[in-house]
């Protein structure tokens, strides 16, 4: 039997995929042909027919701290998040701080002064 993971599948969230989702994701590619015949728009973004992309396209997330570290980038705090409306989101915070911490272990301690400027003297998340 084989499996299909997702991102639903962090979650917990049971996805269904049947005929009707393939069907669509046809039509899709019939209308990006259409539209978009030279494939400049979002190139590769949602419909990409690279069988490898998966492994090709791997979004980095670099150690930063043991709670940003824990973070699978779900979006399930977002909604319940008491600062979301009055500052970054959750993952917002998480990915500024990860860029923080990224910039802050450059040999270029120009960069990491800029990010303390634009970001703020310490990221809390």
């Amino acid at each position: 039997m084989r499996g299909v993971l997702d991102a639903c599948f962090a979650c917990g969230v049971r996805a269904v995929h049947a005929a009707p989702v393939v069907q669509a994701y046809a039509l899709m590619w019939e209308l990006k042909e259409l539209f978009d015949p030279d494939y400049v728009l979002n190139p590769g973004v949602i419909l990409n027919r690279d069988p490898d992309v998966h492994i090709k396209a791997l979004k980095p997330s670099p150690a930063a701290s043991a709670i940003v570290n824990r973070c699978i980038e779900c979006g399930f705090c977002e909604s319940n998040c008491p600062s979301k409306d009055v500052t970054l989101t959750p993952r917002q915070r998480i990915t500024v701080f990860r860029e923080m911490h990224r910039l802050n272990t450059l040999s270029e301690p120009s960069q990491a002064e800029k990010s303390r400027r634009v970001y703020g003297a310490r990221a809390r998340v």
